[in-house]
């Protein structure tokens, strides 16, 4: 059935009265289905304009050009004067599907371009649709006439041809100059052009007959009507027949150009060949280019595989397995091609992994290679080549598995086992034979070595050398029987080693009675050494089916575990199970060496028996070792896991198991640590190393059990992986283990906050680890620190734990704020007892007066607690002394401490540091003290003896600590934003009940003692503390330090009545 398509198309310009142009062009005539957007749209992107009076003529009587829209597929426009002279455009909006079946033949619109342009006297809207009816590609022998017609337009030049294409190709703007003008010419050199593109690739292509404004007009290819041509355009002159400018390289025009040197018709049978594979590769969203490269390499190809010549086997391989356009007898071809030089060449054979992965879904691919390299076996020597192809494809190649290319390997194994013992070439019968035993298990040699063992036997009886090769292979692949019976024979045994020979007259069915110690651990001593594990099982599993468990010793158990622990597990299965269910009852494993009882839980988790090995792990711990020898099991178990060689996978389900065990945390440590050293600490140990931290840090002593090098390595393991829960515990652990540690516990710390400046959280907290750490450690350390971490982590780090450091002085080596707060209030309590009893408005308290009030409460005093509060009081007169007269008392002190109050400036001295904290937690509030007070007052209140000892300790201990930390000479050079800093950190301490009940004292009576201790010194001098009549109490005191000299002098009975 034809196929007919319907054209939407409609004229532009200007009607005509009386031979000339009327109103604005416009919308002359359409069919009913043009639309408004449609007309915009076709004007936008095709314009062009009649040929030029000096060129139009009947051979050029219009200009027509093919051009892309932007919702319109194509639009086909013709330009061309009307009868009267005028120009006129004539609009054709043509679907795709249309040109795809013309596949570049535009014969169709070549004959519109011959017809006369007709004019309008009034609109339209009602023209017929134009019929393309059954659109057909250029026939094969026209396509041919049209590139030897191109081919002398191009002055006979084919690299005029190639370099035309090249810029098609790559999508450069071209220009034709110098053309005839001529419309049947110029559409033979635009089809000649296309037929150089598979069909598919020459809709891309947009062209226009004659072009006088280059800039206006949205095509690749075009014939320009006069001017020079642009700049950006590769240009042919066709007059000249030359190129102007070079054009681009590409593959695909050297390939085409190549075959029309040879003959125009293998330019068609190409181009036709090609054009689905263009197709393909256009749909993975390639370039025009890259989609014909690949086309032309295709065809090349083609035709080295059908001429049998050699070719790229990488190609072969990537087009045989990717290219859906590749037809089934072609892909035989193909495959068989690609196996045939593989076969002859020795390099490479990877290129052939294609053929098994196209076999696995093409049986006739299948069935033609595997008859091929059978043949290669049978008919041309080629036997170890295609061993050396199938054991590759079977360990490489996943989707050889389901076909049984094995076979052909057994085929092959036989081949050469054959002519080799007809040659009787021991040497490379044996060396053949190991080749052989290395072959991969996915071979299943299984099935087929009792068949090689028994055609190399009767020659093995006559030659020593064969024999041992031979006893080799079957140790390691006989089933028991078999090797009985091979191994009993003495024509073969005779050339067995002598001490072998020797176990064996134990094994033999009426075995010989009193087995020498180590027997089994002898008969193997003069064997290669990496055999006499293997042989050393084979012989332990006829001793077990003989039931002669006499002859297992320890040595001999040692090879079994080392056996299951080698690739041949699976293969002494039953005598693996056997041993370990002997020797794990009770009264067994009394009688174990350590390394034995460390070998068997490793022989159930190589084989697989993983619950097992955790079971007997727990009988180890509860009646093997007990509680009391707890340390010493936590070693076996380590060195259990340190030695075990197992997938991950394997790992990970062991570990949940031992997650869910009884085993104490102790020997559960030792075992994920040493999980982790084994596996080099790789990344996917990750829950194994989680745990242990976990372990660790709700066990402080685990850390003794793995080790503090271990526990730094298990932190960078954490760090590495970024795991900021895991490797917080770490660095708690550390800080602890550092603690105790001294100096070499700043090194430690050092380390911890490497692991731990990885993010920004996470090292918030580890500045956190690093201030405990000052606040913690021992004073000896201590005052060291922040220097240390300056020099070795950064100043800023430095600065941060200089103010930790400062606060721990001030707060004491505790760090305690709620004990500090405490001393507040006591010593602000006793400074205002003190400061209201000499308040000026009031009468100076006589000596006996003072004398009454402490006798009243010295009862309950030992004599070393008198001395003790007596050298309080004193020290307390001289803190306040010095603390009160560090910094004179003027305007400049004055607005210092109002700048302290808001926190404005850090502080220098001790009484600064006061002020500061009562601005900052005040919320900048300023409180004053007032001692003046009606009733009488007593120096120390109601306080007893003991709360006087108590209080004097504390109010003692405050100062002191602040005349520490703020020496006089060289106090602390601290940022406000630092201290700040701390000082937060310090409050997030304490929970929000403390904070509400300590914020008053902090604000308040911070602020009262900074008051009242340079009030109290500078009503004094100096000389008080050389006053020897207030020691002796004969000298009645004027203030608040006289009166605690004379009272000093109280309790240290130095008063004279």
């Amino acid at each position: 059935m034809a196929r007919i398509f319907e054209i939407e198309h409609f004229y532009f310009g200007n009607l005509i009265l009386n031979g000339a142009p009327v109103g604005s062009p416009g919308i002359l005539a359409s069919t009913p289905g043009i639309t408004l957007p449609q007309v915009q749209e076709c004007l936008k992107y095709a314009r062009i304009s009649p040929p030029p009076l000096d060129q139009a003529s009947n051979d050029l009587p219009s200009s027509i050009g093919l051009f892309r829209g932007e919702t319109l597929e194509y639009i086909f426009l013709k330009s061309q004067r009307t009868k009267e002279g005028h120009p006129q455009l004539h609009y054709q909006i043509v679907p795709g599907i249309a040109l795809r079946w013309l596949g570049g033949n535009y014969r169709f619109w070549e004959g519109l371009a011959k017809k006369d342009m007709p004019s309008f006297e009034q609109q339209h809207r009602n023209l017929p649709l134009l019929t393309l009816e059954d659109p057909q590609p250029l026939e094969d022998d026209f396509q041919v006439k049209l590139l030897y017609d191109l081919y002398f337009y191009c002055g006979d030049n084919v690299k005029n041809v190639e370099g035309l294409l090249a810029g098609l190709i790559q999508r450069q703007s071209i220009a034709i100059i110098n053309a005839p003008p001529s419309l049947e010419k110029r559409m033979r050199f635009i089809h000649g052009m296309l037929c150089l593109l598979p069909a598919p690739a020459r809709l891309g292509v947009t062209w226009a007959i004659s072009v006088e404004k280059v800039e206006d007009t949205r095509v690749q290819l075009k014939f320009l009507a006069a001017g020079n041509p642009p700049a950006d355009h590769l240009v042919y002159d066709w007059l000249a027949g030359q190129m102007i400018g070079e054009p681009p390289q590409d593959k695909y025009s050297k390939f085409i150009t190549s075959q029309l040197r040879l003959d125009a018709s293998l330019v068609v049978e190409n181009t036709t060949r090609m054009a689905r594979t263009a197709v393909w590769r256009a749909m993975r969203k390639e370039s025009l280019a890259q989609a014909l490269h690949f086309a032309s390499r295709r065809a090349a190809i083609d035709a080295a595989v059908l001429n049998n010549q050699p070719a790229d086997r990488e190609i072969i391989a990537e087009i045989l397995q990717q290219d859906p356009t590749l037809p089934e007898d072609l892909a035989l071809r193909y495959a068989r091609h690609l196996l045939a030089f593989t076969l002859v060449l020795d390099t490479n054979i990877e290129h052939a992994d294609v053929l098994p992965v196209v076999a696995a879904t093409n049986r006739p691919v299948a069935e033609s290679i595997y008859q091929q390299l059978r043949t290669a076996i049978e008919d041309e020597g080629r036997d170890l080549k295609v061993l050396q192809i199938v054991e590759h494809w079977l360990t490489s190649v996943p989707q050889a598995t389901s076909l049984p290319w094995h076979r052909l390997g057994y085929i092959a194994i036989f081949k050469h086992l054959d002519e080799l013992l007809k040659e009787r070439d021991t040497p490379r019968i044996n060396g053949f034979l190991q080749q052989i035993q290395a072959l991969p298990s996915a071979m299943q040699l299984e099935s087929v070595l009792p068949q090689i063992i028994d055609r190399i036997r009767a020659s093995a009886v006559y030659d020593q050398e064969l024999a041992r090769g031979l006893f080799t292979l079957a140790t390691r692949h006989m089933p028991l029987a078999g090797f009985q019976n091979l191994t009993t024979d003495p024509a073969f045994s005779q050339y067995l080693p002598p001490k072998l020979q020797y176990a064996l007259t134990f094994l033999h069915p009426q075995p010989r009675a009193n087995p020498p110690e180590r027997l089994l651990v002898g008969a193997v001593s003069e064997l290669e050494p990496e055999n006499r594990m293997i042989v050393m099982s084979r012989l332990i599993e006829w001793a077990v089916t003989l039931e002669r468990t006499e002859l297992v010793d320890q040595r001999t158990l040692e090879g079994v575990v080392r056996a299951a622990q080698s690739g041949y597990a699976e293969q002494f299965d039953q005598l693996i199970q056997y041993f370990t269910k002997y020797y794990t009852s009770a009264k067994q494993l009394q009688s174990l060496s350590p390394t034995t009882l460390e070998m068997l839980p490793a022989l159930y988790f190589t084989t697989g028996r993983h619950e097992a090995g955790v079971n007997l792990l727990q009988v180890y711990q509860s009646e093997l070792f007990g509680l009391n020898r707890l340390p010493e099991f936590a070693e076996v178990a380590g060195r259990i896991f340190l030695g075990l060689k197992l997938p991950i996978e394997t790992m990970q389900q062991i570990f949940a198991l031992l997650e869910q065990s009884k085993l104490r945390s102790e020997p559960r440590a030792k075992i994920y640590c040493s999980m982790l050293i084994a596996s080099d600490w790789n990344h996917a140990y990750r829950n194994p190393a989680r745990r242990l931290s976990t372990l660790m840090n709700q066990e402080k002593e685990l850390v003794e059990t793995i080790g503090v090098e271990n526990v730094m390595k298990l932190m960078e393991y954490l760090a590495a992986n970024r795991d900021a829960v895991n490797v917080l515990e770490c660095g708690q652990i550390m800080l602890d283990v550092a603690l105790k540690n001294g100096e070499e516990g700043r090194r430690q710390m050092v380390k911890v906050w490497e692991h731990l400046n990885w993010d920004m959280q996470v090292a918030s907290a580890g500045m956190a680890l690093m201030r405990v750490y000052v606040r913690k450690a021992d004073e000896t350390v201590a005052h060291t620190l922040p220097a240390f971490f300056g020099r070795q982590l950064g100043e800023n780090i430095g600065q941060k734990l200089q103010a930790t450091y400062l606060f721990r002085q001030i707060l004491g080596e505790d760090t305690d704020l709620l004990k500090y707060t405490e001393a507040l209030r006591i010593t602000s309590q006793l400074l205002y007892d003190m400061g209201s009893t000499y308040h000026e408005n009031k009468d100076v308290p006589p000596p006996h007066r003072i004398r009454a009030n402490l006798d009243a409460m010295v009862g309950h005093l030992t004599d070393d607690e008198r001395s003790h509060i007596g050298a309080n009081i004193d020290f307390i007169a001289r803190h306040i002394f010095q603390l009160g007269t560090q910094r004179a008392q003027n305007r400049r002190t004055l607005e210092r401490n109002e700048q302290l109050l808001l926190n404005q400036i850090p502080p220098e001295t001790g009484l600064e540091m006061l002020i500061y904290l009562g601005g900052y937690f005040s919320g900048k509030k300023k409180f004053t003290p007032d001692l003046s007070r009606e009733e009488m007052a007593h120096m120390f209140g109601v306080r007893g003896a003991q709360e006087l000892l108590r209080e004097s300790d504390a109010m003692e201990g405050l100062l002191n600590r602040l005349l520490q930390a703020f020496p006089p000479n060289s106090p602390p050079k601290i940022d406000l934003e630092t201290l700040n800093e701390e000082l937060e950190n310090l409050w997030k301490q304490i929970s929000l009940f403390n904070q509400r009940q300590c914020r008053p004292i902090l604000a308040e009576d911070t602020q009262h003692i900074a008051a009242l201790i340079p009030m109290m010194a500078n009503r004094t001098k100096k000389s008080i503390f050389e006053n020897k009549t207030l020691d002796t109490g004969s000298f009645q005191p004027q203030n608040e330090l006289e009166a605690l000299r004379w009272v000093s002098g109280y309790f240290n009975r130095t008063h004279k009545r």
